[in-house]
């Protein structure tokens, strides 16, 4: 990502090579030539991954999700699939979600795994092998207000 700049703090990115910019966008995730974005990234807003291309800086394609209640919260690449956190976009509980995969043009999108009720993952690690490591919350009361972390590993 030499051509790329990314303010954390103020979610913009900065593609030098093409003088464009992006805010309200998530850290990109780079494939290739393709950077993947979540935008906007912002608290309680919609957000939907986009594939931007670094030669060009134009957003080729996105992956919108069809739900107003839902949205994107966490992009990793591995072996050419990305894969995904999607959940409940309202309200202090969703902090995450569950596990999604989708093919790298943006167009097959199925669901991995759903987790039970009081567990939502939070953010796809990384992998070890044939393993996806998951950060997540689990929810410990029945008003869902206290939570502890868990890790899991999710076998592809």
């Amino acid at each position: 990502m030499g051509d790329v700049i990314y303010y954390q703090n103020e979610k913009r990115l900065e593609l030098i090579r093409t003088k464009k910019n992006f805010e309200f966008i998530s850290k990109p995730v780079e494939h290739d030539d393709y950077l993947f974005c979540i935008q906007p990234f912002e608290w309680e807003c919609k957000g939907d991954l986009i594939k931007i291309n670094t030669n060009t800086g134009v957003i080729e394609k996105s992956l919108i999700i069809d739900s107003k209640d839902l949205s994107i919260k966490n992009v990793y690449i591995h072996s050419k699939k990305i894969y995904l956190v999607i959940g409940y976009l309202w309200g202090t509980v969703n902090q995450g979600g569950d596990l999604f995969k989708c093919d790298m043009e943006l167009e097959n999108l199925s669901l991995l795994k759903k987790f039970d009720e009081n567990i939502q993952v939070t953010e796809i690690l990384g992998n070890e092998g044939d393993y996806l490591n998951l950060r997540g919350i689990r929810y410990i009361d029945e008003n869902f207000n206290e939570h502890e972390e868990i890790f899991i590993k999710y076998d592809l």
